[in-house]
C-alpha cells in the first residue's frame, strides 16, 4: 500500500473514489472482490472481522478519519449495488 498521502487522496476525495459499474457482480463476496485493494481490506476487516475503525487505522498505519470515510462510502456503494 502507498503512504498516508496516497491513501487519503484515494479514499477521501470525491474524485478518488472508484465506482462499481452497473454490470457489477451481485453477491457480497463478489462486490468486495471487485473493490480496489485498500478499500476491500478495510471493509473486510470492519464487516467480516469485526474491527473498529481505530483498530484498522492502527493496523494499516493510516488516519482513523480516512478509515471511517472508506467504511461509510463502501457501505453506501455496496448497499446501493444490492438495491438495499
Amino acid at each position: 500500500m502507498g503512504g498516508r498521502e496516497d491513501f487519503s487522496r484515494t479514499f477521501c476525495s470525491p474524485s478518488g473514489v472508484t465506482s462499481i459499474p452497473m454490470s457489477a457482480p451481485q453477491t457480497i463476496a463478489e462486490l468486495l472482490a471487485a473493490l480496489p485493494e485498500e478499500e476491500r481490506i478495510i471493509l473486510t476487516l470492519h464487516y467480516l472481522r469485526g474491527k473498529q475503525a481505530s483498530e484498522i487505522a492502527d493496523l494499516l498505519a493510516v488516519p482513523e478519519r480516512s478509515v471511517s470515510a472508506v467504511i461509510e462510502s463502501g457501505k453506501r456503494r455496496i448497499t446501493g449495488q444490492l438495491g438495499l
